[in-house]
């Protein structure tokens, strides 16, 4: 009754939430269309496309964007930093750019 009322009312994409303990609801929803779209230890994201076209949902994310600085200040020095924790601070001789998530 849900997708009918969906489609009349001209929505296109849908998300479906399920946490561990509606996961005796999958079955359910693949029944209806839905694909699985990404997971984790908690919970599952399921998803479908209402339209008879191409789906325009975006796929999960694969990766992290992150970022990096080169400082110069105007004597012509660049700006290093050393890591307090993590896999960069292993060496006291090690120095990097800034860089962060």
């Amino acid at each position: 009754a849900s997708i009918k009322k969906w489609k009349a009312a001209g929505v296109k994409g849908v998300w479906l939430p399920l946490n561990k303990s509606q996961f005796d609801l999958i079955t359910v929803a693949l029944e209806h269309g839905f694909d699985f779209h990404h997971a984790d230890k908690a919970k599952v994201m399921m998803a479908t496309w209402l339209p008879d076209t191409p789906s325009h949902l975006p796929a999960n994310a694969s990766h992290q964007v992150g970022v990096g600085v080169c400082v110069v200040d105007s004597q012509d020095r660049i700006l290093l930093v050393q890591e307090r924790s993590g896999p960069a601070a292993r060496g006291k001789d090690f120095w990097k750019m800034p860089t962060g998530l």
